[in-house]
C-alpha cells in the first residue's frame, strides 16, 4: 500500500500521542486525492485509510469528493 509519508508521519505520532496522552483527536481533515494531478484513491485505499483514522479520532471532514472519485 503507498500512502503519503505525511499521512504516515501523524498517524504514527497520533497513534504515540494517543497511547502517551490517553485521548483522541477531535478531529483530523482527509483528502481522497493522491500527490499526481487529477489523481484519486481507490475505495480500498481509502478504507483503509479510515479504519487508521478511526484508532486516532472519530471525527472526519473529508475534502476532494471529485467526480470521478471513490
Amino acid at each position: 500500500m503507498k500512502v503519503p509519508s505525511s499521512l504516515a508521519i501523524a498517524a504514527a505520532f497520533a497513534a504515540s500521542s494517543v497511547a502517551a496522552l490517553d485521548a483522541k483527536f477531535y478531529g483530523i481533515n482527509y483528502d481522497t486525492r493522491t500527490s499526481e494531478w487529477g489523481g484519486c484513491k481507490d475505495f480500498l485505499t481509502i478504507a483503509e485509510d479510515i479504519n487508521v483514522l478511526r484508532g486516532v479520532t472519530d471525527n472526519v471532514r473529508i475534502y476532494g469528493m471529485d467526480f470521478n472519485c471513490s
